[in-house]
């Protein structure tokens, strides 16, 4: 069943995450396992967690800077001021928390435009950081980008253990909301400013460590394998697919959601407007396969 959020106009669907967890205590009991009838182990749990998809909310501010903090890769930038904005915002983005528990947000998706919100000091920070990783040569092009008018920042955060079919409904979510602020926002200055025409979005992914970082994003060498990369959120390797610019630098390491033999990326990719409707389709079908 949906839920409506307090803005009539959104319902929130729930989302079922099952996590089994393996309690083999031995190799003869796993032989047993194996030697089921039915040809399912006996020692799984599932455990079944519902979601809620709402806006927003004062009470959320916390939740949110704990989840934003690092969305500059550990260096310094308004991140109280960002949240404050995503929260007055109300008309675009949502908050993803479990039923049982209000306060933990798990994820949030918005988009912010660059322009209309371009004298916000968070705005100028996360702006100066991507411009200070763009290489050299395409810098003068993402700058342009960076400052056109109909330029929006989309941001997509959740902690890493969240099921990964949780993209699908904000993705969305954020941009059904985007064509009907585009509409119906009290203001033709905020209609307008929902009018995108690119979107910038800053990925986390993980990376097999087998070259330099100045290799990361450049083509690969015939005959040069092609390296493992591990994306904590599927659905920003399709967008990446589907951009039309996009440049890549080493993250900075983080203990608690550090993978093996990979190491931490970020990577900022420039999406045009009109490959929105095909990415949303390929997300879609992506996530059938989770049902």
């Amino acid at each position: 069943m949906g839920k409506t959020t307090t803005r009539t106009r959104r319902t929130t669907s729930e989302v079922a995450a099952a996590e089994e967890y393996d309690h083999r205590e031995s190799d003869d009991e796993e032989d047993e396992d194996e030697e089921d009838l039915d040809g399912e182990s006996d020692d799984e749990d599932v455990i079944t967690v519902n979601f809620d998809f709402c806006d927003a909310q004062e009470e959320d501010f916390h939740g949110l800077k704990a989840l934003l903090t690092g969305y500059c890769d550990g260096d310094e930038y308004a991140c109280s001021d960002l949240c404050d904005l995503l929260i007055r915002q109300n008309a675009v983005g949502t908050v993803m928390k479990t039923e049982d528990d209000s306060e933990n947000v798990l994820g949030m998706t918005s988009v912010v435009s660059l322009a209309y919100y371009k004298g916000e000091k968070c705005v100028k920070d996360i702006k100066k950081y991507l411009l200070g990783k763009v290489p050299a040569k395409e810098k003068k092009a993402f700058e342009k980008i960076l400052n056109d008018d109909a330029t929006g920042l989309l941001i997509n955060e959740r902690i890493i253990n969240v099921p990964q079919d949780a993209g699908q409904p904000l993705i969305e979510g954020v941009f059904d909301e985007i064509g009907w602020a585009a509409k119906d926002e009290k203001t033709a200055e905020l209609r307008k400013s929902y009018e995108f025409k690119n979107y910038i979005l800053v990925s986390t992914l993980f990376e097999e460590d087998t070259e330099d970082v100045e290799q990361v994003g450049k083509k690969r060498k015939k005959g040069q394998p092609k390296k493992q990369r591990i994306f904590p959120r599927l659905e920003e390797e399709i967008l990446l697919e589907h951009s039309k610019s996009a440049f890549f630098w080493r993250g900075k390491q983080n203990e608690e959601n550090d993978i093996a033999d990979f190491r931490p990326h970020r990577c900022c990719m420039v999406v045009d407007a009109k490959a929105i409707s095909a990415f949303r389709k390929d997300v879609k079908d992506l996530f059938k396969d989770f049902e």
